[in-house]
């Protein structure tokens, strides 16, 4: 299929990214970016995970969009990491038979 500005012809996104624009969601004509709470879940991370203080006060959502973009799914490497002690255990001679 054929990609353009990271969407697909029926509308679907590839990933998130860190970027200047927002992801959004889109439904007929109507534009809703996604909120960093949104991004978060979908990362796997809890709510507001990156609303931390800056200067104080609670980081703007900019800087919070990189980070979660910036950042690999939890579960992704949850899932990845169990798999490489797996294999570890199993070279050691640490496995049930």
């Amino acid at each position: 299929e054929r990609w353009r500005n990271g969407f697909r012809a029926d509308g679907a996104a590839y990933t998130l990214e860190a970027r200047s624009t927002p992801q959004a969601v889109v439904r007929g004509t109507a534009v809703r970016r996604l909120t960093p709470r949104e991004c978060e879940r979908l990362q796997g991370m809890p709510d507001d995970h990156t609303l931390v203080p800056y200067r104080g006060k609670p980081m703007a959502d900019g800087p919070r969009y990189r980070m979660i973009g910036n950042s690999m799914a939890v579960p992704v490497m949850r899932w990845i990491g169990e798999r490489i002690a797996t294999v570890a255990d199993v070279s050691a001679g640490n496995y049930a038979a």
